[in-house]
């Protein structure tokens, strides 16, 4: 995801979302008077989809937008099982209509992603042993066709994949992938025909198709960033405003802000019953392929 992959590089509260309720000015110590208070605005987290347009990350900004429009749902842990068929999920738990590989293809380091998947693919034991699998019993008494052209994506990750690689990581900088993906999985799968030619079982590459694959959910304890209404703070602007000074100069110059958790958008969930997390597919980039792949003797 996303914004539960926000690297946690501080030494920060668990249990903190609001870090400034006051901020103080200091005084002289002879003076012996008491410092300044200056009242601060407690910052919602309803207000961060805003603080994500504000900087240019509107596909971050439409992905927490349909969580919090969504009833709540809490993701079991099942859903993300490689045994799960996410065909299943009805419309409310799944998107693929946000993520595009042409967004995506704009950062540098999906673009890496995407070449690593692609030099392996299916060219390693685990790829091939994949692609078996999803020819089931093939025995090579009769062709069998594996997938077609422009196949749905969940379609397609459900009945084609055969490897796939880590997007991100958490020292990437931060920007509207990060806030939109964080670290998440480029897959890859083939769309063809299984034959047997010489007493062997070959496949045709018809084409191979590349996506992504990522959950939206706020699972287990992670710091999600320190969020003005207009802002996410720098990893080293956060890190400086866990200072004293630092929390008066942050508090001055960007009025309220706040230490985002998980736990917060789980207590968001329980109090108003909104709040729906959700799988996450990009569409599927087509490549035409004239690959063939020798699975090994005819039984």
């Amino acid at each position: 995801m996303s914004l539960n992959d926000f690297s946690n590089t501080n030494a920060l509260e668990s249990n903190a979302l609001f870090v400034l309720p006051e901020a103080r000015s200091v005084m002289s110590p002879v003076s012996k008077r008491e410092p300044k208070r200056v009242p601060t605005q407690r910052l919602e987290i309803t207000q961060i989809p805003r603080a994500m347009r504000n900087m240019g990350w509107v596909t971050s900004a439409r992905l927490i937008e349909r969580w919090f429009s969504t009833p709540a749902w809490s993701m079991p842990g099942g859903v993300k099982s490689g045994d799960f068929d996410k065909r299943n999920l009805p419309f409310s738990h799944f998107d693929d209509t946000i993520i595009t590989m042409k967004w995506a293809m704009r950062f540098p380091r999906f673009q890496e992603a995407l070449a690593k998947v692609g030099r392996t693919s299916f060219h390693t034991p685990n790829g091939l042993e994949q692609l078996r699998s999803r020819l089931g019993g093939w025995r090579g008494t009769e062709p069998v066709q594996l997938g077609y052209y422009g196949m749905p994506t969940r379609s397609f990750d459900a009945s084609c994949w055969v490897n796939s690689t880590v997007l991100g990581s958490k020292i990437d900088t931060l920007d509207d992938m990060y806030g939109a993906l964080g670290i998440a999985n480029v897959k890859v799968g083939v769309v063809g025909t299984a034959v047997v030619e010489n007493k062997r079982k070959m496949f045709h590459v018809a084409h191979v198709g590349f996506y992504v694959l990522d959950y939206y959910d706020f699972v287990d304890w992670q710091y999600l960033g320190t969020w003005t209404k207009d802002r996410v703070l720098t990893k080293a602007e956060a890190l400086f405003a866990e200072t004293y000074t630092g929390r008066r100069i942050v508090n001055y110059k960007d009025g309220a802000f706040a230490k985002v958790f998980n736990q917060d958008f789980r207590e968001y969930r329980d109090r108003t019953g909104r709040g729906g997390d959700f799988v996450v597919y990009s569409d599927v980039l087509w490549q035409q392929s004239n690959a063939v792949i020798d699975l090994g003797p005819v039984a």
